[in-house]
């Protein structure tokens, strides 16, 4: 791909996967990328269309690769991102067509017209597999588990990808039929397992003196959340710090169109929250806890932070993955996770050892820049 000239039709609207990976894209030399909006970082060291979608129609065919970026909960195609992916496919065939789903669900809510015409996807929530009977069952049922928090979240070979769907809400309901048909992705199409990774303005510096134990800064927005926060507070009231991601005066810290990151027209829709994450660095350890999906900012930040993340074992398919023990403590129930603040309350020194491989492997290979060069090797294999 050396030289490649790569048009990324990003939504307007702030999305971390995309934020982090046009940041990345930005400094590679082995492409010229262009965006479509200034709504995510990256986009001030590149070519930006401000989404003029008429000047991209008429460029479309200048550049080598397509990249169309997913938004909103579900991985939704936007108009006119989708009206461009078919036209380069009918006036550029040769143009490689590539698919970012960002969504926080395990299904990929694309039409089968759309992944037709694609070359590869990268999937943020691309879930192992767990062939058991009872993984099986529970999702050929369509039923969620009626526990939130202990809940393994597996896929299944039998109910093929992607329309496998998994939402850590885990509501004890039952999915449409037609999510779950047993259907495959064409077989020219390459998948490739893509997590959010770490934005450049969220790293801070190894602290070598934290002066808080274990924190919890869990919006309870949902029932997992709820509840173990909950557990906190009756089990570790003295020994976890819980509070929210949430600035109590966020228009004294810079917002995201001054760090280049939104689009002029959109100046309060988010703010960089200075005062957590200074709360994160004084933390020895933070705990993470899955949203409407897996894979969410918070667990990125905890690393990126140099506290000690501890969090649900990760299910999902990912480049360098983190191991359990090796660069985080992993639990799949309430004593584990009991266990986990245990250990960073009564072996500090261990802990510290843990958060400072995690916090250096985190940075090393899960950075905007080698989210990038990861993507990039992706296309030319």
């Amino acid at each position: 791909m050396n030289g490649d000239r790569l048009l990324y039709l990003n939504p307007e609207r702030f999305d971390y996967l995309h934020a982090v990976l046009i940041q990345g894209l930005s400094r590679n030399p082995r492409i010229q990328l262009s965006a479509a909006t200034a709504g995510n970082y990256g986009t001030r060291s590149a070519e930006c269309f401000d989404g003029d979608w008429e000047r991209i129609r008429r460029a479309l065919g200048e550049f080598d690769t397509l990249v169309v970026g997913t938004s909103g909960m579900n991985g939704a195609l936007e108009e006119p991102a989708r009206r461009l992916l078919h036209h380069s496919a009918r006036q550029r065939p040769s143009q490689t067509r590539v698919i970012v789903d960002s969504g926080d669900l395990g299904a990929v809510s694309l039409t089968r017209g759309d992944l037709r015409i694609t070359d590869a996807l990268f999937k943020r929530e691309l879930y192992r597999c767990e062939n058991s009977v009872g993984n099986f069952l529970k999702l050929s049922l369509g039923r969620r588990t009626r526990d939130p928090v202990e809940n393994s979240l597996r896929a299944h070979a039998a109910v093929r990808f992607p329309y496998f769907v998994e939402n850590c809400q885990v509501r004890p309901v039952v999915s449409p039929r037609w999510l779950l048909r047993p259907s495959t992705l064409p077989r020219h199409l390459a998948c490739f397992p893509l997590p959010i990774g770490i934005e450049d303005r969220v790293v801070q510096t190894l602290n070598p003196r934290p002066d808080v134990g274990v924190s919890s800064y869990l919006q309870p927005n949902i029932v997992g959340r709820r509840i173990l926060i909950g557990h906190l507070a009756q089990r570790h009231a003295e020994s976890v710090r819980v509070g929210t991601a949430v600035n109590p005066r966020p228009r004294q810290d810079p917002d995201l169109v001054a760090l280049g990151a939104l689009s002029h027209n959109r100046p309060d829709a988010f703010h960089h929250y200075s005062s957590y994450y200074d709360a994160l660095r004084r933390s020895r350890a933070s705990i993470s806890f899955p949203g409407a999906g897996f894979d969410t900012a918070r667990f990125w930040e905890i690393l990126a932070s140099g506290a000690l993340l501890i969090s649900k074992a990760i299910p999902l398919e990912m480049p360098n993955p983190l191991i359990p023990g090796e660069h985080f403590l992993a639990f799949e129930t309430l004593e584990e996770l009991d266990a986990a603040i245990h250990f960073v309350r009564t072996k500090p020194w261990k802990a510290d050892a843990i958060r400072q491989r995690g916090h250096e492997f985190a940075l090393r290979v899960h950075s905007a820049d080698a989210r990038a060069a990861y993507f990039v090797g992706c296309l030319a294999r």
